[in-house]
């Protein structure tokens, strides 16, 4: 993740690779999977990629729930001194199943 990193999280919420990171600390589910699926990368240009596709997580939450939450993304990378970073994220949650 690019120091410089921008996001958008399913909730609307922008934050930086700062804010990220601690949403992560403080997080208290425990994850059983968290699997990326129907992706598609697409280059503009030789350092610039984007990437599409739907992430599925299943766990539970600290009171034991067990929940399941899919989010379409797109994901911006960029080729810096040569190491891939990711410059910027957007997710959205997608409609639980009936």
């Amino acid at each position: 993740m690019a120091d410089d990193f921008i996001g958008t999280s399913s909730s609307g919420k922008q934050g930086d690779k700062t804010t990220l990171l601690a949403e992560a600390k403080r997080d208290n589910n425990t994850y059983t999977t968290a699997v990326s699926s129907d992706m598609t990368v697409r280059m503009f240009g030789p350092g610039v990629a984007v990437v599409t596709g739907v992430a599925k997580e299943t766990g539970k939450t600290k009171a034991g729930k067990t929940f399941t939450h899919s989010y379409r993304f797109t994901d911006t990378w960029m080729e810096r001194n040569g190491e891939w970073q990711c410059v910027a994220a957007h997710a959205m949650a997608l409609p639980k199943k009936k």
